[in-house]
């Protein structure tokens, strides 16, 4: 669940962390994730500080340009010394409400995930149960309940997890 990348009020170095990043060495090379250039901290709650492991001018370039131009964060980088500097604007009403949007629909996905895995898994036993006889129809009931446990414990977690970042969001609008 991709829930961590989204911004809430704290500045986190998961919301930056998979921007991908051109090669400055060969433009025909794979894009390659921020994270794997250089080191990510967050330094208070509006600051994320990247230090690159490659510090040359144009690698700082295009480090910037990448957390510039992603359209739906809308971060300030700027370099020094060190590599980068991400500054975090205050979320105004509509952009929480994007982000509210945002971790809704990653919620449903993840949850269209888990229900795709169980329908397979229910398949296989059904298989293995009716033509190849692998195994008798109480089994395959077991199995059946089983793979039910886990989706509904899965959906409960997308669930706990897409309210509580939904809290964090709303968290952030009680502080303005």
């Amino acid at each position: 669940l991709e829930l961590g990348k989204l911004r809430t009020s704290r500045a986190s170095s998961g919301v930056v962390e998979n921007i991908m990043i051109e090669s400055i060495y060969d433009s025909s090379a794979p894009l390659v994730p921020l994270k794997s250039l250089g080191a990510i901290t967050v330094r208070d709650a509006k600051t994320i500080s990247i230090a690159l492991y490659d510090n040359s001018e144009p690698n700082k370039n295009a480090v910037e340009n990448a957390i510039v131009n992603e359209k739906h964060l809308k971060f300030g980088a700027k370099k020094d010394a060190f590599g980068i500097l991400v500054t975090l604007p205050e979320m105004d009403l509509s952009a929480r409400k994007e982000v509210a949007k945002m971790a809704q629909d990653l919620g449903e996905k993840s949850k269209i995930g888990v229900r795709r895995a169980r329908k397979k898994a229910l398949d296989a036993v059904k298989k293995q149960t009716t033509r190849l006889k692998i195994f008798g129809e109480d089994e395959g009931k077991r199995f059946e309940k089983a793979i039910q446990k886990v989706h509904d414990e899965g959906i409960r977690e997308i669930d706990r997890l897409e309210k509580r970042k939904k809290e964090q969001i709303e968290k952030l609008s009680d502080e303005m």
